[in-house]
């Protein structure tokens, strides 16, 4: 993470700047307590899907919607933005689907002339200060007079690497298509903000964007309700009673390296650690010894079923990710919420999230099940060792991995940006 430039400071070519130097922690910034915005401050939420649904993209929409208005913004809700169906698009889709391929028309130039037009219309009854859309489909085609500002978990180019975990490939003519649009959106946005390094680095060598235009932000998790300090404090002075907990929580078996969390669970239990396993979302495609909780499915924005996810994670020392890719990964956050370290491989977005031998351990893609049990017992070499790194997870939420942090910061960058716009005024030019 060296290298990353303070914001408020033009980078230079060749740089991109971050919220912060992850490896040069400045103190707590409070992020957690909502800085008073000016109530005029009007942000236009751009969708192609219903962003208010609260499990959409693992939640990261509505949490982003939630945290602009938890600042005290106003949100002005520009979704489900959604152009009239062709006929042709249908059948086309059928079509290979029959053949086991994917496809849809979510990157065909007239949907997504349609979908700006559509989505200009809107903006300009409402006048927002700056548009903020969360799928680069939504503003491809799209100008304003206020800046507009993209952001996702992940590039259209590292997507690919999920291809493998589908169940169906996607047609070469779809992949063509959806690399083409995504170049033209990066082009058309004012402001590009990725969660994770690898995702900006990905904009400015496949696309050739300038690192100007590149600004790193790490996402938040997805909580109904982050424990208090305090509440996390007395939590991880509770673990130094009972079983070890291991915790692994994600949908793809395969993809989140589930047999390796079993294998590093079945080490521990060989050297005579009392430790015991909960996986959730997940069932694994063998029998599992009665100290493996399954918890196969739980919705922790139910209110019914969040104080399970709760109670599981108050008990967690480790969240264990051995994944095999990964886009940001909302869970390192909601971990951290509860001063969790994580145990994870150093893939994707991960390592924006968790920093070896500070807040976690990482683990090359090639590490073993016994490799992961060899960074879990040096974390456990001692208590002061474990609780500092445990306090250190809670730190990290504290200061970046939450909402309030990463709104706050794209409130600030896009009314410089709409200043800047409104002392340098250009023509808005009509959809072609």
């Amino acid at each position: 993470m060296a290298g990353c430039l303070p914001l408020g400071q033009v980078a230079p070519d060749g740089q991109i700047r971050a919220l912060k130097c992850l490896n040069e922690r400045l103190p707590t910034m409070n992020s957690l307590v909502p800085a008073p915005q000016d109530p005029a401050v009007r942000i236009g939420f751009l969708s192609l899907d219903d962003s208010a649904r609260p499990n959409l993209l693992s939640g990261g929409f509505y949490g982003m919607r939630k945290g602009f208005k938890q600042i005290g913004c106003e949100v002005v809700d520009i979704f489900p933005v959604r152009p009239r169906t062709r006929l042709r698009w249908i059948l086309k889709k059928i079509l290979h689907r029959l053949r086991g391929r994917y496809y849809h028309w979510d990157r065909e130039p007239e949907f997504l002339r349609e979908v700006s037009a559509i989505a200009g219309a809107w903006i300009n009854q409402a006048s927002p200060d700056f548009v903020i859309a969360v799928q680069s489909q939504a503003c491809t085609y799209l100008k304003a007079n206020v800046p507009i500002l993209l952001t996702h978990d992940q590039t259209f180019i590292e997507l690919q690497d999920y291809f493998p975990f589908e169940p169906r490939p996607r047609t070469r003519a779809y992949v063509r298509q959806a690399t083409e649009q995504e170049g033209l959106a990066f082009a058309a946005a004012d402001l590009i903000v990725y969660p994770s390094r690898i995702s900006c680095e990905t904009v400015k060598s496949a696309y050739g964007i300038a690192s100007e235009k590149l600004l790193m932000v790490p996402w938040g998790g997805n909580l109904s309700r982050a424990p208090a300090r305090a509440e996390v404090d007395a939590m991880i002075e509770a673990r130094r009673k009972g079983p070890i907990m291991l915790t692994a929580i994600g949908v793809n078996w395969e993809r989140k390296g589930g047999d390796l969390v079993v294998e590093a669970y079945r080490a521990l239990r060989k050297q005579g650690l009392d430790v015991a396993l909960t996986i959730i979302g997940m069932t694994p495609p063998f029998a599992v010894d009665d100290r493996t909780r399954l918890i196969p499915f739980l919705d922790k924005t139910d209110p019914g079923q969040a104080p399970v996810f709760e109670e599981v994670m108050a008990a967690t020392h480790f969240l264990v990710a051995p994944s095999r890719v990964e886009a940001f990964g909302h869970i390192f956050g909601e971990a951290a919420a509860f001063g969790i370290p994580a145990i994870a491989s150093d893939v994707g977005g991960i390592p924006t999230s968790v920093e070896d031998r500070v807040n976690g351990r990482l683990l090359s893609l090639d590490a073993t099940g016994d490799n992961y049990a060899e960074a879990i017992l040096e974390c456990l070499s001692s208590t002061e060792t474990y609780e500092a790194m445990a306090h250190r997870s809670r730190q990290r939420f504290e200061e970046d991995l939450n909402w309030s942090a990463f709104c706050r910061t794209i409130v600030d960058e896009c009314l410089a940006l709409k200043k800047r716009k409104l002392a340098c005024p250009t023509p808005s030019r009509s959809l072609r």
